[in-house]
């Protein structure tokens, strides 16, 4: 009689394991989908248009990998989904109320360091009789871009298109 117990309890056990991917899965692209609506909603895609796509196309694939049985990535995906699409709206948000956000971008990063010089008090003492040597100016190192970046653009053809039609 034991016997028949520990099997049914791990028969229910392997039932409630395998039944939590598709249901979890669900369940955040379901609560993406709500958001993405909330972005397109505050006017997301003209005020946000960066993070509304970003959220409409990680829920795209988030349904698609949830189509393939692939819930985990699904997860991740509609959970990026609804991150973008909630960023749309507070951003849509600032965007119609006039806010400025509080700290800049995270990726935000300098462009050239070779800028005039700013503007300080007269100097107590008179500058040193023989001048220093010019340096050349400075440049700053961009570090290449994270993420989605564009690609280049493909190298030029010199090859003429074919025509099927030509004799």
């Amino acid at each position: 009689m034991q016997c028949n117990h520990v099997r049914t309890l791990f028969a229910l056990a392997l039932l409630i394991l395998c039944g939590c991917g598709p249901v979890g899965a669900t369940a955040v692209i379901a609560d993406a989908d709500i958001a993405v609506s909330r972005a397109h909603a505050a006017d997301g895609q003209k005020l946000a248009p960066y993070e509304t796509t970003s959220a409409d196309l990680y829920l795209q694939k988030a349904r698609e990998a949830d189509g393939h049985a692939k819930y985990s990535l699904a997860m991740d995906l509609a959970k990026k989904a609804q991150g973008f699409a909630e960023s749309a709206s507070l951003k849509a948000a600032q965007a119609r109320t006039g806010a400025v956000p509080i700290a800049p971008s995270a990726t935000a990063r300098p462009v050239d360091a070779t800028g005039p010089a700013p503007a300080t008090a007269a100097p107590a003492s008179p500058p040193p009789a023989t001048p220093k040597p010019a340096e050349p100016p400075r440049q700053v190192i961009k570090p290449a871009p994270q993420g989605n970046a564009p690609l280049p653009p493909p190298p030029a053809s010199n090859k003429q298109p074919i025509n099927p039609e030509a004799p």
